[in-house]
């Protein structure tokens, strides 16, 4: 007769191989939307060189995929070349140039450097996180079975493969190091806890080099320190003896070396960056847990042990807080870390980060609507984390489970640190997968036989197996009923979504940017500065090759409070003054901003979106150049009379009467309908914040072309929207200005 056995393990693989075809599923089915906005780019009229960028979406993608083509290009070699020294950097940080060996990590650049036979370095770096994203559903069901068996490595398999929180980051064209580098971290945490379970000195070796590893990746490595550091400082509250807890700081030990050699090995070859500082850490967290544990057990009664450890810690937790920074180990992790003072008002991250979105906090009842989305993201698994992290703790500490430290211990730091700061959404959320599993395996975990015992404990020992069994049902339901609701979840997301140059989905495509891009790069000269806000520099520099200032590596804090300022100035001497402050030239420098609008061709209307319900893109972001300005403290806000002033005030109001002198529609001719005619004819009237706007003087800043780009549908037809008999035409507006010899 067949066991029970071979069916658990039959049924646990055909979980994880429906798991793993899933995850792939959504992971890649924003690849067929890429495929259709390049290929309507190439129907519109746009070259390959742009049309490309069709593959990519979000901000820093751009950026790993113009290092992966250079090293394409130069060799793998030519990665510790990447410094300011080497003119191709230059097109980043102008006048500067920036130190990208030093900033960025090679790993994902190398790989996608070297694309599979029949793909162009464009597309398969576009696939390379949903690779990652596939080896993640893997991971943690390999990591899983080592450490819980078939049914709960089953179980993770499905929370990893479907939730949209580790779904981000590791889906086509979303190319980003975070993403890469979940299934090292899955890896490495889930070969710590074997190591310490099994107390083999062999697996903590594989364990600290795997999480090592990461500081080729991601500065996630410090993840994997913090988890042996925790870990090592309350082993002495999970084992009752110091021969034991001796072992115990002996594995830690070997893990924590291995992580440190690993990582300090990729900052010495200049194919990673670590902190030493924080690559040491283990090793004191294990070394200072040693030694307290030894002290303190010399001192107190055994009964008084516990607590006289926990208030030491306490100690030791204060101090290293008001130290780290001083240790070099501050930075975004650091103020997570202080998260309820940063939302009281007491420390902030800094104007520049404040204003960054990943920066927020989930948590913040001034807006709610941000837990509702953290909730969205992550599901069932949001709400069993601190769950199954509370109780791996407890078994840990309570039922001498020292092995779950590392595990739980992380994933509640987790969970606090991501409701002070989004960055973290994702890294919690594959952790707190883990996470449950474990609880899943808890819960899971049969008792021992009940036959010899007395009628009465025998009695309470089945009730209690039932409450097991009824909580069991319950937790593997929800966790069913979760995933289903973040199936379709992440699936109506992807299903939709195109390149974020591209337009905001398949119903609402924009040629806009392609369009700028190639304009560019056909009508100035290599040489010509583009000034705009940082979150588009990689978009230029990378899609056209013209230097900008800022970019998403915001590594240069002084120079964005300087844009801020350019673009929030007042007069235009003190415009001018920042541009020759920053090296720029008239005759070889551009000013661009760009909105959305809605367009009355015929009766010559253009309103601004902001405050329509409809999505704004600079002037809504201009509240954050304020903010980095420094000018909110002066009455300043988006809107109001004082931000009327400003220069980009001016200019967005100003834009639309040039489309006569200066304008391009793209495409110029929608659904039979010559806008490009209508609107050089037409335009008389320009709404902004609900009020008409006047075109104003800005001197030597002359318009150059203001681009018109329609959304469009599926079909190529224009989106619009009818409003009091007229019909409006709902596109986006890039205003693009030229710093004149006369000035």
């Amino acid at each position: 007769m067949l066991g029970r056995r071979p069916i658990i393990i039959a049924f646990s693989l055909a979980v994880f191989i429906v798991s793993l075809a899933v995850g792939i599923y959504l992971r890649t089915l924003p690849y067929s939307n890429y495929a259709e906005t390049y290929n309507n780019a190439l129907k519109l009229g746009l070259s390959q060189d742009v049309a490309k960028y069709a593959y990519i979406t979000a901000n820093d993608p751009w950026i790993t995929y113009w290092l992966a083509d250079y090293l394409h290009k130069h060799g793998i070699s030519s990665w510790t070349g990447l410094t300011r020294s080497n003119p191709d950097t230059h097109i980043f940080w102008y006048p500067w140039g920036r130190d990208i060996s030093e900033g960025e990590y090679p790993f994902i650049p190398v790989i996608g450097s070297l694309p599979p036979d029949g793909l162009d370095v464009v597309r398969w770096v576009s696939l390379i996180p949903a690779v990652f994203g596939a080896t993640l559903v893997a991971a943690v069901y390999a990591v899983g079975w080592l450490l819980w068996g078939p049914i709960p490595a089953a179980v993770g398999s499905v929370l990893a493969a479907v939730l949209p929180a580790s779904v981000s980051r590791t889906y086509v064209g979303f190319v980003e190091k975070i993403g890469v580098a979940m299934p090292f971290l899955v890896v490495g945490l889930g070969l710590l806890v074997d190591s310490v379970r099994r107390r083999s000195t062999a697996r903590a070796v594989a364990a600290g080099a795997v999480l090592g590893s990461i500081a080729f990746i991601w500065g996630g490595y410090a993840l994997g320190a913090l988890a042996v550091a925790s870990a090592a400082l309350l082993v002495p509250l999970a084992v009752p003896s110091w021969r034991d807890e001796l072992g115990l700081f002996k594995i830690l030990a070997a893990s924590a070396a291995a992580l440190a050699a690993v990582s300090n090995l990729a900052d010495a070859i200049d194919y990673g960056k670590v902190s030493p500082p924080l690559t040491l850490l283990p090793l004191a967290a294990v070394a200072a847990a040693a030694a307290l544990s030894y002290l303190i057990g010399r001192a107190v009664k055994p009964s008084r042990f516990r607590r006289a450890y926990f208030g030491a810690l306490l100690v030791i937790a204060a101090v290293g807080i008001v130290v780290a920074p001083k240790m070099g180990l501050g930075g975004r992790y650091y103020f997570t870390i202080l998260w309820p003072l940063r939302l009281a008002g007491v420390i902030e991250l800094g104007r520049l980060p404040e204003t960054v979105a990943e920066h927020a906090a989930y948590f913040n009842p001034a807006r709610p609507q941000m837990f509702r989305e953290f909730l969205d993201r992550t599901n069932i698994v949001g709400v069993l984390t601190p769950v199954a992290a509370a109780v791996g703790i407890y078994y840990a500490i309570a039922r001498r489970r020292v092995e779950l430290l590392p595990l739980h211990l992380t994933a509640a730091g987790l969970y606090y640190g991501v409701l002070g700061m989004a960055y973290l959404l994702q890294v919690s959320s594959v952790v707190g997968v883990l996470a449950v599993t474990s609880l899943v395996a808890l819960v899971w975990e049969r008792k021992p036989s009940e036959r010899g015992m007395p009628r009465k404990r025998a009695r309470s020992r089945s009730e209690a197996g039932d409450l097991r069994m009824a909580v069991l049902v319950t937790l593997l339901l929800s966790i069913s009923i979760g995933s289903v609701y973040a199936y379709h979840e992440s699936a109506t997301s992807f299903s939709r979504m195109v390149s974020t140059a591209f337009g905001y989905s398949t119903s609402f495509q924009n040629y806009g940017w392609p369009y700028f891009l190639e304009w560019l790069t056909t009508n100035t000269t290599e040489d010509t500065v583009v000034v705009t806000w940082w979150d588009y520099g990689y978009w230029i520099s990378v899609g056209s090759g013209r230097p900008t200032l800022a970019d998403g590596a915001t590594s240069n804090s002084t120079q964005i409070e300087l844009l801020a300022k350019f673009f929030t100035s007042t007069n235009m001497s003190e415009a001018l003054d920042i541009l020759r402050k920053l090296k720029l030239e008239p005759g070889r420098t551009l000013v661009m901003v760009h909105d959305n609008v809605l367009l009355d061709p015929v009766n010559g209307t253009v309103v601004y979106t902001v405050g329509t319900g409809l999505p704004s893109i600079d002037i809504a972001k201009s509240s954050a150049m304020l903010y980095i300005a420094k000018k909110t403290d002066l009455g300043f806000a988006v809107g109001n009379d004082k931000y009327k002033q400003t220069l980009i005030y001016k200019m967005f109001a100003s834009a639309p009467f040039y489309i006569r002198e200066a304008g391009s529609v793209f495409p110029p001719v929608a659904s039979g309908v010559d806008l490009q005619r209508l609107l050089s004819a037409n335009v008389t009237r320009v709404l902004l914040f609900g009020e008409v706007t006047e075109p104003f003087d800005l001197g030597p800043l002359k318009p150059r072309l203001v681009i018109v780009a329609p959304y469009l549908d599926s079909s190529l037809k224009p989106v619009t929207f009818p409003s009091g008999g007229s019909t409006y035409y709902f596109a986006m507006l890039i205003a693009v200005y030229e710093w004149s010899e006369a000035s």
